[in-house]
């Protein structure tokens, strides 16, 4: 699922949660345990974060439960323990069989190597700052070296490799505005929870309000256990869309109980004008094109996927179109950690001939072992698309035979049938031959 989808999924998964708890509450019966249940499985198949996002509103659930039901909350716990085992049973089994625990912690490499105060107010400040971006250059630069003056009493680089995300060619920066939904920051909603959040702890009668007191406790811990836990990430604005999400409530709430409507409709008004600028001029999927720009509207899928990959576009559709007259239905995908998959997928798929089965080959990390069990035992592939730059042509070919390490069979050799740029296509011999007859 690309860019910001899967957390805007996750932020509804974890909205229902929240609406469920309260719910759960103020009624404890069994319907709403299973809308809890439901809600929290959901949210953490969706995806990693939601672990950490959903962890204080579980805490807060439970102890609702043993206040107010006592002995008798074990019932409603086991009914939301049981409905998130029964729907996360097959990641946890594979985890527990790949890496010896059912949430695979240690094997990704999103977590901090080290943990503390000092750390988790490092990512608080960064992770701030991916909202505070500008279009000036020079205002950028300003909240870079404020950040590293925040940095030099704690102690700890900003660039700190331990906890910031391992990759050559990142780095902390302050991202230059954009619309892109990988990189876009939130500046306003992050001032108004600040603003919210402030005005909730300067108001004593806000503060009697219970739940909405707790759930703003449980929002803050967890965006703390999330700086914690995470390590600082380029796109990170897009991993606190649940968290924007869920405090909405609490704006409305602290707002509107100011007495003061046009507060309210001021802060509406300023956040649909911000929006249009990201809906109508956004950078992959714009509404509106300026130009010769092409709107989101008049572009074909294929040119969306691609759209900030352009140069890898006639690459993917001459490997996709060589393949489709090979006639072949078995087709094996050898990439590397960050080239593109999912387009692949749709451009062979699209072909209509006949269904196509994609599968991963000469796999080489922990699952690798999932290669001798059904369904992938016995795989044997008429064609192989290589994209893995990592993998050039004197590491993978010998005398212009490819021959993949996961297969035994004799048949296995693979001669390099098509290239461009920095895709190939290798198939079996007999298949080339037959390919150059036709």
């Amino acid at each position: 699922m690309p860019g910001n989808w899967n957390d805007y999924v996750t932020a509804f998964w974890l909205v229902c949660l929240a609406l469920y708890i309260l719910r759960f509450k103020t009624q404890p019966s069994r319907a709403n345990a299973w809308g809890v249940g439901a809600s929290l499985a959901l949210a953490l198949l969706t995806k990693g974060t939601a672990y950490v996002y959903a962890f204080t509103l579980v805490v807060w659930c439970a102890f609702s439960a043993l206040r107010s039901l006592r002995w008798r909350a074990w019932q409603p716990l086991l009914v939301i323990a049981g409905i998130v085992l029964s729907v996360n049973m097959g990641h946890y089994a594979r985890n527990f069989q790949l890496w010896g625990n059912p949430l695979g912690v240690g094997q990704e490499p999103f977590s901090n190597e080290i943990f503390g105060v000092r750390v988790a107010v490092s990512n608080v400040i960064r992770n701030f700052s991916l909202h505070v971006a500008t279009p000036s250059g020079r205002a950028n630069r300003a909240i870079l070296k404020g950040v590293h003056i925040l940095h030099v009493p704690l102690g700890i680089d900003e660039n700190d490799s331990r906890t910031t995300y391992k990759h050559p060619f990142y780095q902390f920066d302050i991202n230059r505005f954009s619309t892109l939904e990988d990189l876009a920051g939130d500046p306003i909603h992050l001032g108004l929870m600040m603003i919210s959040l402030a005005l909730l702890l300067a108001s004593r009668e806000q503060r009697k309000a219970r739940d909405l007191t707790a759930y703003a406790i449980a929002l803050v811990a967890a965006f703390l256990i999330f700086c914690t836990y995470l390590r600082w990430q380029p796109w990170g604005s897009r991993l606190d869309l649940p968290l924007f999400v869920l405090w909405s409530p609490v704006i409305s709430l602290v707002l509107l109980s100011r007495r003061s409507y046009k507060i309210a409709v001021s802060a509406a008004v300023l956040l649909i004008a911000a929006s249009t600028l990201y809906v109508f001029r956004n950078e992959t999927r714009p509404l509106i094109g300026v130009g010769p720009d092409s709107t989101v509207l008049n572009t074909s899928r294929v040119d969306r996927l691609l759209k900030r990959h352009t140069d890898l576009r006639d690459h993917y559709l001459g490997a996709a179109h060589f393949v489709e007259t090979l006639r072949c239905s078995d087709v094996g995908l050898l990439i590397g950690d960050y080239d593109l998959e999912y387009p692949f997928w749709t451009l062979l798929q699209k072909t209509g001939r006949q269904p196509i089965r994609i599968e991963h080959v000469d796999v080489t990390n922990s699952s690798a072992v999932k290669c001798a069990a059904i369904p992938y035992a016995g795989f044997s592939p008429c064609a192989v698309i290589v994209v893995d730059a990592d993998r050039n042509p004197a590491s993978i070919a010998e005398r212009g035979n490819y021959t993949q390490a996961w297969s035994s069979s004799v048949d296995a050799v693979y001669t390099e049938a098509w290239s461009s740029g920095p895709v190939r296509v290798f198939i079996k011999r007999e298949s080339l031959r037959e390919a150059r007859v036709m």
